[in-house]
C-alpha cells in the first residue's frame, strides 16, 4: 500500500505566513525566522507571491537586511513572474558599498534574464573592478565577454 509518509510535508499550511509575520512583529530582529518562512514558503511550499510579502514586511524592519534582499532576489531568479521587477527593486542597493557581491551577481542575472543586458553589463563590470573574489571576478568577466560579442543566452 501507499507508503504513510508519502505526502508528508504537502500540507497547505494556511497560517503559515500569518505566523511567520507574527514572529517578526514579537521579534524583528529575528531574521532567521523570515529567512526560514520566506525559504519555505517559495521553495518547499511553492508560494513565492507569499515568501516576498514576507520577505517585504521584513524589509520594512530592516531596510538593509542583506540576507533579505539575496532571498528577495533568489526567487526573483527562480520563480518571479516579472524578474525586471525584481531587478528594479534591488538596483538601489547595488551602490551600497557593503552590497554583498552575491546579490549583485543575482541582480545580474535578473537583468539578464528580463532583456536587459546594458544593465547586466554594467553590474558584471562592477563586480569585476571591485569584487576581491575570483570566483565572481572571472565569472563577470565571462558574461562581459559574452554580451560583448552579443551572446544573448539566459
Amino acid at each position: 500500500g501507499p507508503h504513510p509518509d508519502q505526502h508528508f510535508g504537502e500540507g497547505k499550511y494556511p497560517e503559515f505566513t500569518a505566523r511567520a509575520r507574527h514572529v517578526l512583529e514579537i521579534d524583528p530582529g529575528f531574521t532567521a525566522a523570515c529567512l526560514y518562512g520566506a525559504g519555505s514558503l517559495a521553495f518547499n511550499l511553492n508560494r513565492p507571491g507569499e515568501a516576498e510579502e514576507l520577505l517585504n514586511y521584513g524589509l520594512k524592519y530592516s531596510p538593509k537586511e542583506w540576507k533579505y534582499l539575496n532571498v528577495l532576489a533568489a526567487i526573483g531568479y527562480s520563480k518571479a513572474k516579472n524578474p525586471a521587477a525584481v531587478a528594479a527593486s534591488i538596483a538601489p542597493l547595488l551602490k551600497e558599498p557593503d552590497c554583498p557581491v552575491m546579490l549583485k551577481q543575482l541582480s545580474a542575472f535578473l537583468n539578464k534574464k528580463s532583456g536587459n543586458y546594458a544593465a547586466a553589463a554594467a553590474i558584471y563590470a562592477d563586480i569585476a573592478a571591485t569584487s576581491h573574489d575570483a570566483f565572481y571576478v572571472n565569472n563577470a568577466r565571462k558574461e562581459l565577454e559574452l554580451l560583448s560579442r552579443g551572446v544573448k543566452q539566459r
